[in-house]
């Protein structure tokens, strides 16, 4: 009877010493984007629109001039499978604003979108005007009352498309300062809950800046682009993405900032 007791007990501890290094060395979150800056080929996994580039280590989205348009998206289509759940991390910066006012514009936004070929404009709109089945996170530099801004200087959240932010909040910093700053966007499908978070360093705040119930599965199907637009009117100022990155689902207290040695996600 000892003899098979022992026998039994080994082959527990073999099957547990398998389960334990088939968990350790399972992908242990979904990246699909893990872009610490732009540097040596980062870029080669977006397609750039309008005048944006790669400048050095940073995805360039529109320069100190009017009335232009600029955008990135990755190349392949992301699954968002989970009830559309989602959490990235990026860090932007906004320099040289010029205008008669003293202020820059239009700003950037992140932009989820259900087809690839949609495109933007100039202005106001910061290059998602009018990208159907689409959500925008706006970092908005300008007052534009025909949209319905509150202020120069704030976070809006978008649908559609539509400039007319759904949910809107004055940014705690202000963001052409020529600081770079740090948001994470998460959004948990099964609440319809969406989190938009802003600091001046990495380290991610636990209260959301700003927060706004959603069905992310009312407006694009589990098959998605996701990049950056930015524009300038008549007033304009340079808009940045430093670093990007993207899991196709939501990771419990966000994206870490310290994820640089893992790898983008393969199916």
């Amino acid at each position: 009877m000892r003899s098979s007791y022992q026998a039994l007990s080994a082959i527990i501890a073999t099957v547990s010493c398998y389960v334990s290094i088939e968990v350790a060395f399972a992908d242990p979150v979904s990246i699909e984007v893990a872009l610490p800056n732009f540097a040596s080929g980062g870029g080669e996994s977006l397609k750039f629109k309008g005048v944006a580039a790669i400048s050095g280590a940073d995805l360039h989205l529109t320069s100190a001039a009017g009335s232009l348009y600029g955008a990135a998206f990755n190349r392949d289509l992301v699954s968002l499978s989970n009830q559309r759940s989602f959490s990235t991390y990026f860090t932007f910066r906004m320099t040289n604003p010029q205008c008669g006012t003293g202020e820059g514009a239009d700003g950037l936004a992140f932009v989820i979108q259900a087809d690839e070929s949609s495109v933007g404009s100039s202005g106001g709109g910061i290059g998602y005007e009018g990208i159907p089945s689409s959500l925008a996170i706006e970092f908005d530099s300008f007052k534009n009352d025909g949209f319905s801004d509150p202020d120069n200087n704030h976070i809006g959240i978008s649908l559609n498309g539509n400039p007319k932010s759904v949910a809107t909040v004055e940014a705690p910093y202000l963001l052409i300062n020529e600081n770079t700053y740090h948001a994470w966007v998460d959004y948990d499908g099964r609440a319809d809950l969406l989190e938009v978070r802003l600091m001046d360093s990495a380290a991610r705040p636990s209260v959301a800046t700003l927060s706004y119930k959603t069905d992310l599965e009312a407006i694009f199907g589990s098959e998605v682009f996701v990049g950056f637009t930015a524009a300038t009117g008549s007033c304009f100022e340079q808009h940045y993405i430093s670093s990007f990155y993207f899991s196709r689902d939501l990771l419990a207290g966000g994206i870490d900032t310290t994820l640089n040695e893992y790898l983008p996600a393969h199916d």
